[in-house]
């Protein structure tokens, strides 16, 4: 993973095939948000994968095996890093180009904005074909970002097409290829990063669309209440 600037574009770029997340990236990418805060001038931030099967699958499983200990750290970690992109003072776009499956597809929720590849692609919350309930953050942080009629389909674990994403509104558009994914982010630039000049004005945006969410994505796990 890595963070590239190419004017007023903040480019995050998952780039580890899998593209999932133990304690090390965590910290890694939070240092990279760090970074886009403490920027001035113009900005966004646009978060794609590379390559042309996965977007992110979520937390590493091998990680969390290895020690119980790892799953019982970073779940905590990573919702607070959820709520930094959600809360972003910039102007936020996911670049879905490949799968997004569970906390890949939270993550891509988190953004201001989502676009996707028009392709075999797809995404889905997983966690119920496992039976597992959505931790309580990954509701919260749904039923806040999709129709309501989308949550009550998405958190059966519904497997999602690019254009199914796009009809039920979970994400806002789709691209063919590289080209036009370049041509769609140097509009989304052109549109929104003059606006973050205003970073407070951003935040305080933010925390307010997001108020009654934000304390249980920050402080709950699994399906606690």
């Amino acid at each position: 993973m890595g963070l590239i600037r190419d004017d007023s574009i903040f480019y995050l770029v998952l780039n580890d095939g899998d593209n999932t997340f133990d304690n090390e990236k965590i910290s890694k990418v939070d240092k990279y948000l760090d970074e886009v805060e403490k920027s001035e001038g113009p900005a966004v931030l646009v978060t794609v994968g590379t390559g042309s099967k996965k977007f992110s699958t979520g937390f590493d499983l091998h990680f969390w095996a290895e020690d119980f200990q790892n799953l019982m750290t970073s779940i905590p970690r990573m919702q607070l890093l959820l709520a930094r992109f959600m809360t972003l003072s910039v102007p936020t776009l996911a670049i879905i180009n490949g799968h997004a499956y569970a906390g890949g597809l939270i993550l891509a929720l988190c953004h201001d904005f989502r676009i996707m590849h028009d392709g075999k692609r797809k995404i889905c919350l997983s966690e119920l074909n496992l039976g597992m309930a959505l931790p309580t953050a990954y509701n919260v942080i749904t039923k806040a970002t999709v129709d309501i009629q989308t949550f009550r389909k998405i958190h059966y674990a519904h497997t999602y097409s690019a254009r199914e994403a796009l009809e039920d509104r979970i994400v806002q558009d789709l691209y063919k290829d590289e080209a036009d994914a370049n041509k769609r982010i140097q509009a989304f630039a052109d549109k929104f990063s003059s606006v973050s000049i205003h970073r407070a004005g951003i935040r305080n945006n933010k925390e307010f669309m997001f108020r009654d969410d934000l304390q249980k994505i920050r402080t709950q796990t699994f399906s606690e209440s």
